[in-house]
């Protein structure tokens, strides 16, 4: 019986067009994996290379056409390796041997195109697809998971098949072919059903492997999004958004409301009577309706035992298998908004403070509890201040700060400008200090001669700070002449600034020393500048 070869190819290649478009119509459904068009690629240039065969009936261009299919074979094969290798992305592929393996596949490919000698065209042809199964299978082998095992099985067996394939084909070729050159059209057939069995177990393979992945991606997403939801310091739900079925619930929630899962399982929210009534769930709803998603919507909600708490909800619609779903994060905030009326309260009863250290502010300048000079508080009425103030600050979490200023080199400005011209500078220092602070319980006071503190109670040091600098600058930019001062034209100060709170071991009558120190300090440091006290 004599073979008919362009037969068996017709048949070969109606099998892989048929392949070819399954095949297409599958990557449809998988856009993103850039890898199936590569490998759809590689099936073209197989199914072109069988095509190619028919011209070899031609004897003109039967050369020609042997070195096409052999190229479009090697093409074909090449494609699907490198399809293989954009889907595991392996991070070590054979580094060290890339470029000799390339030569190699280089000078095969040269040698089963051009050489004009059969036997080593096929044998050289045959080394070339047989290292691409090699290639394939090693990395099947060094990417083999147990989720996607069936996929990879597939690959690995027609690798194999067509290792053996080709191992054969050559040895043939060297061996047998030569005594039985009837084989040849043989060994041809043989060549084309092993390129389809990978192209057509190849592309079954794919579509196992996506899948599977795609499944084992659903399966590690699912467990996460257990974990975060089991592991979430917040109670949390997830509820049916057309009937407030609960599906899923984690262990504060279930703790919380006093429910087990199978309490819960199948039951609304409003059926528990976790909402008060049916309005204040369609509250919420339409809350939701109105966005994607929701936050910070507050509502009590009620346990089990028909206890209650105020309820932060954040809530999120999400789309599963086109039904849509609620997940809330719940976070009880009964007793931080009892602290926020706490603090409203006190922060009520710090005004009233403030509103009474303002009238005895104005009491004690109509007892001559001020400065004659400036017009500021005296140093008596400063030092009671000061012992109302620490002790204010023992008994608050309050900080309490004090800025002490002196005028540089004052007495050089006595002597320069007389005494008289030395009171007018003092008083129009102290006037632009006390327009600096804004709030009435702060104090300032002449402390004696050209010294002033300033007292600013509920005061941290950083605040602290930035209040004396600009003292310092708005001192400077009255720009009231002082020729003889070493450190400008105009008058300056130098600032101490010292900061304490309850923790404080110093006594009362040390504070202002600590700002003295500080002022020293800044002298010490040229003049005209601020610093602070480190405590």
């Amino acid at each position: 019986m004599t073979l008919d070869i362009y037969n068996v190819l017709i048949g070969i290649i109606s099998a892989a067009i048929f392949q070819f478009v399954i095949f297409a119509v599958h990557i449809r459904d998988y856009k993103k994996e850039k890898f199936l068009l590569i490998w759809l690629l590689g099936t073209g240039f197989v199914i072109a290379g069988f095509f190619s065969s028919f011209l070899a009936r031609n004897e003109d261009i039967q050369a020609y056409v042997i070195m096409v299919h052999n190229l479009l074979l090697i093409l074909g094969q090449g494609l699907y390796y490198i399809s293989l290798k954009k889907y595991f992305k392996p991070k070590d592929m054979i580094k060290n041997y890339r470029l000799d393996l390339g030569l190699v596949i280089f000078f095969l490919t040269i040698f089963s195109v051009f050489s004009q000698n059969i036997t080593i065209r096929m044998i050289s042809n045959s080394l070339v697809l047989l290292l691409f199964s090699l290639f394939s299978l090693r990395l099947l082998n060094q990417n083999r998971s147990e989720d996607i095992r069936r996929g990879s099985n597939l690959f690995i067996i027609s690798n194999w098949i067509n290792i053996v394939f080709w191992t054969y084909r050559i040895l043939a070729v060297y061996f047998v072919l030569p005594k039985f050159p009837r084989l040849y059209e043989m060994i041809i057939v043989m060549s084309y059903l092993s390129s389809l069995m990978l192209c057509v177990l190849g592309s079954l393979g794919l579509i196992f492997l996506i899948n599977q992945r795609l499944t084992s991606m659903l399966e590690k997403e699912k467990l996460k999004f257990m974990t975060i939801i089991e592991t979430s310091p917040d109670s949390v739900v997830v509820t049916n958004l057309s009937d407030g079925k609960i599906v899923i619930a984690n262990n504060n929630f279930m703790k919380k409301m006093q429910y087990s899962m199978e309490e819960l399982l199948d039951e609304t929210t409003v059926s528990i009577k976790i909402w008060k009534d049916q309005c204040s769930r369609d509250n919420f709803l339409n809350a939701i309706k109105n966005s994607e998603n929701i936050e910070k919507y507050e509502d009590y909600l009620y346990a089990k035992d028909g206890s209650k708490f105020l309820g932060c909800i954040s809530a999120n619609k999400m789309s599963i298998d086109g039904e849509e779903y609620i997940i809330s994060i719940i976070r009880d905030v009964t007793k931080v908004r009892e602290t926020e009326k706490k603090l409203l309260e006190s922060e009520r009863k710090y005004k009233e403070l403030a509103e009474q250290l303002k009238l005895e502010k104005e009491i004690a300048e109509k007892n001559s509890l001020t400065d004659g000079l400036t017009g500021l508080a005296n140093r008596r009425y400063l030092e009671d201040r000061i012992f109302y103030e620490f002790a204010r600050m023992k008994r608050t979490w309050m900080e309490l700060s004090i800025i002490m200023i002196d005028v540089d080199y004052f007495k050089l400005y006595n002597d320069t400008y007389g005494h008289m011209q030395g009171d007018e500078c003092l008083k129009i220092v102290a006037n632009e200090l006390n327009n600096s602070v804004k709030r009435a319980t702060d104090l300032v006071a002449r402390y004696g001669g050209e010294e002033f503190v300033v007292l600013l109670p509920n005061t941290g040091k950083e605040e602290a700070h930035i209040m004396a600098t600009t003292m310092k600058k708005n001192i400077e930019n009255l720009k009231i002449t002082h020729e003889l001062s070493d450190v400008s034209s105009y008058v300056t100060v130098s600032v101490g600034v010292a900061t304490f709170n309850r923790d404080t071991k110093l006594p009362c009558n040390m504070l202002i020393q600590q700002a003295d120190e500080a002022l020293y300090l800044a002298k010490d440091y040229g003049r005209n500048q601020v610093v602070a006290a480190n405590l």
